[in-house]
């Protein structure tokens, strides 16, 4: 099956991009953005010679590539021993509120082999507002680099955040609010106006 990527024109504007960015950092990060191991989490299995290969780098190249993307400029993250790279803020971009999302994005998130990388996208699809029961994996800071080979189980482990789950209301289900919002709308509107709106 086919699949593409949409790159916004802002990409080349961003001043990160603009300003830190060589030619070659731009290249590797589209690439990181629009290959076709990409998936829906943002996190994909791919090895270094892979990378180099479909660059048209050398390994020593595509590594400081890599290196680079992950240490200097914190938009990836890579793990060596699982062979998984990680865009940061694929999220932000590529996932959206609707419900369909729910069960595929999951399956790939329970998917990904690295513990860092499982509880970080666990944690951005826990702040998702259409999810009713959150994936119990823990949420997460984005990784931190790796500085060569990393040991296994390095890293700090994020206190969890509570989770607001949002109920839904509505013949269809369609508003969904938390037991805070509820509250603070029935006070301020009294419940007959809030069934009113509501409906």
């Amino acid at each position: 099956m086919a699949k593409g990527r949409l790159i916004s024109t802002n990409f080349w504007m961003d001043g990160k991009v603009e300003d830190d960015f060589t030619p070659e950092d731009k290249y590797g990060y589209l690439w990181c953005l629009t290959n076709p191991h990409t998936n829906l989490c943002g996190c994909y299995e791919v090895s270094i010679k892979q990378i180099a290969h479909e660059l048209g780098y050398n390994t020593d190249t595509a590594e400081r590539l890599l290196k680079r993307l992950d240490g200097a400029h914190n938009v990836i993250r890579y793990s060596a021993p699982t062979k998984e790279l990680l865009v940061l803020n694929w999220y932000r971009y590529n996932w959206n509120a609707s419900e369909k999302l729910d069960k595929p994005l999951l399956a790939e998130i329970r998917a990904v082999k690295c513990d860092r990388f499982r509880e970080y996208l666990a944690g951005r699809y826990n702040e998702r507002e259409t999810v009713a029961t959150p994936y119990e994996c823990g949420p997460g800071t984005p990784p931190e680099p790796e500085e060569g080979p990393p040991p296994v189980g390095r890293g700090r482990r994020p206190a969890p955040l509570e989770q607001k789950v949002r109920h839904k209301y509505g013949q269809y289900g369609w508003v969904r609010l938390t037991d805070e919002e509820y509250g603070r709308l029935q006070s301020t509107l009294g419940e007959d106006e809030l069934r009113r709106c509501i409906t």
